[in-house]
């Protein structure tokens, strides 16, 4: 008589919060057979909502994904109930992630700070880390998170733990971002690749990582990419019904539309990317959206609402006590002033500008702020003044891998250079920025380091 094959062994069910999981469901805006897939039945599903079965931990981990939630969101909080290969053996990491989920920020640090005091196996560490590293970089803090954001991807590598590694490595990307440190794009684009072979998928993962490689491309001028990464977000983002996520990515692509040129759809973003926080009374990204607003009427004309916005921007970051990020605010009003004619005015915040963002180390929003110092100076017929300050946005954008950038920088200079009558000179930097986006076109200029200095 031929032996039977032996059954696979059933995996220990695992004790669930009651109605977690259909409430998971209904915030995702998803149906049972959404949130099934082809790995499940709606049945399945079903029964788990009910209470009437366990699901098994990858089963768990699968509706997590799906619905955009954290596993912490649906454990039960009772003795014994989480099991131990999970890794989350405190309590205080399921507090830890419920404080970043509403928000209480800092809250979260002091939590976590203590957590890592105590004696902890290797996925409570690198929950512990990971979430700590989250936490500093929403907080603008990204220099203080990269350390905790290495050890945990460190851990989670080991462990085989592929979705805690993927979102490290999205958090240390945009904690790059925020330093405007070149790695960022790289890191992005790695974090891109890994989610996209992970199984099961995590599209809120993917939606994340899409909006923050966005605004990397934002920040380096590279529009067609930039569009196309939120254009993928919003599409994916629309099936997860992640509000808030969506009104961040509104913003940024109205950011993106109104420097091809496309302002009638930059205002249509930025009107909804503004309603969507105002309804979320997030200040962080409403004071973003209200900037990218103020650009988009300053830019058709429509000086007076332009100042209502972008004042009110500026004040909405310093009520957060956000400073990655002010410093765009101040350029924008600097510029506000400098197309009013107000010189002074114009100056005080491109320099209120420059002093932030040396500070902070962003480099690229430093060569922006000298580069509209350098147009202030050209407006004052101050020639010395504007070569100075135009010599030192080159020189930081000449280490930047930001093309888009530096070509901005040598038009600007050139058109201030043929209204103050040199043409040889302007014709150089018009070649250099032909140069700059067709590398090896034209010799560099040589920077000169006597006017660096005394700009300095």
């Amino acid at each position: 008589m031929a032996r039977l094959p032996k059954k696979r062994p059933r995996l220990k069910g695992v004790e669930v919060k009651p109605g977690s999981v259909r409430q998971a469901r209904a915030e995702a805006g998803l149906s049972l057979a959404q949130v099934a897939g082809s790995e499940l039945t709606r049945a399945a599903i079903h029964l788990v909502e009910r209470g009437a079965s366990r699901p098994s931990m990858p089963t768990l981990q699968l509706i997590a994904t799906r619905t955009g939630k954290p596993l912490s969101y649906f454990l039960s909080e009772r003795p014994g109930a989480i099991p131990k290969q999970t890794g989350l053996v405190d309590p205080r990491l399921t507090e830890l992630e419920h404080l970043l989920v509403t928000g209480e920020l800092s809250e979260a640090v002091d939590l976590a700070n203590s957590v890592l005091k105590l004696p902890l196996d290797a996925p409570s560490e690198a929950q512990a880390r990971s979430l700590l590293g989250q936490a500093l970089v929403r907080l603008s803090r990204p220099d203080e998170a990269m350390e905790h954001l290495k050890r945990a991807k460190q851990l989670f590598e080991q462990l085989g733990d592929r979705w805690g590694y993927v979102d490290c490595l999205d958090c240390e990307a945009f904690g790059l971002y925020l330093l405007e440190d070149p790695r960022a794009v790289p890191t992005a684009e790695e974090a891109l690749s890994e989610c996209s072979r992970l199984e099961p998928q995590a599209p809120s993962l993917e939606v994340r990582i899409l909006t923050h490689l966005g605004n990397m491309y934002v920040l380096r001028r590279e529009w067609s990419k930039a569009i196309r990464s939120f254009d993928s977000a919003v599409e994916a983002a629309g099936a997860l019904r992640d509000i808030g996520r969506l009104g961040a990515m509104y913003t940024s692509l109205s950011v993106a539309y109104q420097e091809t040129g496309n302002l009638a759809k930059a205002a249509s973003y930025a009107q909804r990317a503004l309603a969507v926080h105002e309804m979320q009374r997030d200040r962080g990204n409403l004071a973003r959206a209200q900037n990218n607003l103020g650009l988009v009427l300053m830019k058709q004309g429509d000086y007076a609402r332009a100042a209502e916005h972008l004042e009110s921007s500026l004040g909405n970051f310093t009520a957060v006590n956000l400073e990655h990020g002010r410093a765009h605010v101040l350029l924008s009003i600097g510029e506000l002033h400098l197309n009013r004619g107000d010189l002074g005015q114009a100056e005080a915040s491109f320099e209120a500008a420059a002093e932030l963002s040396e500070r902070l180390g962003e480099r690229l929003t430093l060569a922006l702020s000298h580069q509209f110092l350098g147009r202030v100076a050209a407006e004052r017929g101050n020639d010395e003044e504007t070569d100075a300050q135009f010599w030192l946005a080159l020189e930081l954008l000449s280490t930047e891998p930001a093309s888009e950038r530096l070509v901005e920088c040598h038009a600007a200079y050139a058109q201030a250079l043929e209204d103050r009558g040199d043409t040889r000179t302007a014709n150089q930097h018009w070649k250099e920025a032909l140069a700059a986006s067709r590398p090896g076109l034209v010799k560099p200029i040589s920077l000169d380091s006597e006017l660096i200095a005394r700009a300095n």
